[in-house]
């Protein structure tokens, strides 16, 4: 399975979106579906929930709706978006976040990863990662957006094929591993996965 772009999507298509260039410097907004459609390099925000279990690290997965326009009914392993007109990363991680969720956070609790530069055929994204370690009682799921939210051992083999490829399970792994390594003494950093020639 490979990512996907739902040509005919409607959900927030005239959203007004950050456009950047190749080294994430700002070119102007573009309505959402103009961003998809011609994969405009864009800004997002991914946030990775992690809890603690009987000693071991469990990750939230959640399903995205049918109807979202990249990757639609795919599984997910971070909870964020695009940024819009107006909006930080940081903004736009914690909206997101609560809007797919239900999990409200102060900016203070999002511990910042690092940028990952994702350059493929379907995505142009520097994305903005966060990291959070909380154990979640309930959810509150939004319509049209996430499907369903489950745990999963975070070092389990899961099935890279139901992922889109921009939340690689394979950069996750690696980026989480070196924060659970570091501890306290992480500090944030750039990944890029533009393939080497």
């Amino acid at each position: 399975m490979e990512d996907t772009i739902n040509t005919n999507f409607e959900d927030n298509k005239d959203e007004l979106v950050i456009i950047v260039d190749g080294k994430n410097n700002f070119i102007n907004y573009k309505p959402r579906k103009d961003m998809r459609l011609n994969n405009l390099w864009h800004r997002s925000s991914s946030i990775f929930v992690f809890t603690k279990i009987d000693n071991e690290y469990f990750i939230y997965i959640h399903k995205r709706s049918k109807i979202k326009d990249y990757c639609p009914s795919y599984y997910n392993i971070g909870f964020g978006g695009v940024l819009a007109k107006g909006e930080t990363y940081l903004d736009n991680a914690l909206k997101e976040l609560e809007e797919e969720s239900g999990i409200k956070k102060k900016p203070e609790e999002l511990f910042e990863l690092g940028m990952f530069k994702c350059d493929t055929e379907y995505i142009k994204s520097f994305a903005m990662s966060y990291v959070i370690l909380k154990k979640i009682t309930h959810f509150i799921l939004a319509i049209n957006i996430v499907d369903s939210i489950f745990t999963i051992y975070s070092v389990q083999p899961f099935p890279l094929f139901c992922f889109a490829l921009f939340c690689s399970f394979y950069f996750v792994r690696f980026i989480l591993l070196s924060f659970f390594r570091a501890g306290h003494n992480y500090r944030p950093r750039f990944y890029d996965n533009t393939p080497t020639k």
